[in-house]
């Protein structure tokens, strides 16, 4: 018997290919992937590289409370028989010394373009004297201070030194980020807005300097903060090009770690970092909000954080320092607190001679 309403012949190819995909729809959803029975397993999480210890501080502008952290330096102070933290507020521009503790020892700095005077301290460094450099960033320049002690033997906050000018030429800075020193007493600067790292000798002479803009090996993109390894490498915080730059002595390239990204291993603009006792490398990842520990060679042994407030999460952080007993402090900026972890036992610490007056 014909149909009633027989199928134009298209029309019924057609709905025999749609038939035949369905089922292989089916089919697909029913059966296990068999090429996902041979695909190896996701990679485990990276283990946190330290435990939340402590904190202090909040936002605001009253005692104990920060407006704008930036860098921050731990300090062995032999003579105060304490390890002395400082940290950088560009909020209030002025520089603010503890103890390891959350004790508050003293403040120095306010707006203005005078002696004693900041536009926005950023990096931080202690000499091997024990004097603190302060990269005050708006005035395009560097400042020597005293820190100070709990006994007040020396006064806090009195200025020793100074040097630096606006300028795009040798010597000369353009709203400078990081600073550290050298075991030599040279001081290299993170020269941010000219894209490149300047080193001076300790009266504030030009020596030399190396990087350019761009990103390819060995160039920059504002970078930010620079710490030195036991070897005296340079590694960089490349933070426009998401990435991390490691130089010999001499401004050589040598190694990238990173690039942009989320995934553990990669960087929204990285910022603050430094070294610990065994060589390995802590940088602050601002934009995702962690804390990313890396071996010597650049592998990736743990990350910590994720935004927030709660102890142990961030707000885009800044800058991380770690004393000798091995707690890290972290310039946690938009909470207006700094977070003292406890590094996990992977590799101990390993107790070094510090330097003092």
């Amino acid at each position: 018997m014909k149909s009633q309403h027989p199928l134009p012949s298209s029309l019924f190819r057609h709905s025999l290919l749609g038939l035949g995909l369905c089922s292989l729809a089916l089919l697909a959803t029913a059966a296990p992937d068999a090429a996902q029975k041979g695909a190896p397993a996701p990679a485990a999480a990276p283990p946190a590289p330290a435990t939340f210890a402590y904190q202090w501080g909040e936002p605001g502008t009253g005692t104990g409370q920060f407006r704008a952290l930036r860098g921050i330096a731990a300090y062995e102070r032999k003579s105060a028989e304490r390890s002395l933290i400082v940290v950088a507020d560009g909020g209030m521009d002025l520089v603010r010394s503890y103890t390891a503790n959350m004790m508050f020892i003293d403040k120095w700095g306010k707006r203005g373009s005078g002696p004693g005077e900041f536009k926005e301290p950023r990096g931080v460094a202690v000499d091997a004297e024990g004097n603190l450099w302060v990269v005050d960033a708006y005035n395009h320049r560097l400042v020597k201070t005293a820190i100070g002690t709990a006994t007040l033997l020396d006064q806090p906050g009195a200025v020793l030194q100074m040097f630096g000018e606006y300028g795009k030429g040798p010597g000369q800075l353009d709203t400078p980020t990081g600073v550290t020193v050298e075991p030599s007493g040279h001081i290299l600067v993170v020269d941010t807005e000219n894209h490149r790292i300047q080193r001076f000798d300790a009266t504030g002479k030009f020596v030399s300097s190396f990087g350019k803009v761009g990103s390819g090996p060995g160039e920059l993109r504002r970078p930010t903060y620079a710490a030195l390894d036991s070897a005296g490498n340079i590694f960089v915080a490349d933070s426009d090009n998401n990435r991390i730059q490691k130089f010999a002595k001499d401004g050589r390239f040598l190694a990238q770690i990173g690039n942009i990204g989320s995934a553990p291993g990669l960087f929204a603009e990285p910022k603050g970092l430094t070294l610990d006792a065994n060589d390995n490398l802590w940088v602050v990842d601002r934009r995702n909000h962690r804390l990313q520990k890396f071996s010597a060679d650049g592998k990736l042994l743990g990350v910590l954080g994720g935004q927030g407030g709660q102890p142990g999460k961030f707000n885009f952080p800044e800058a991380v320092a770690i004393d000798v007993d091995g707690r890290i402090f972290v310039t946690d900026g938009m909470n207006g607190r700094i977070q003292v972890f406890k590094p996990n036992p992977l590799d101990p610490p390993k107790k070094a001679a510090a330097a003092d007056k």
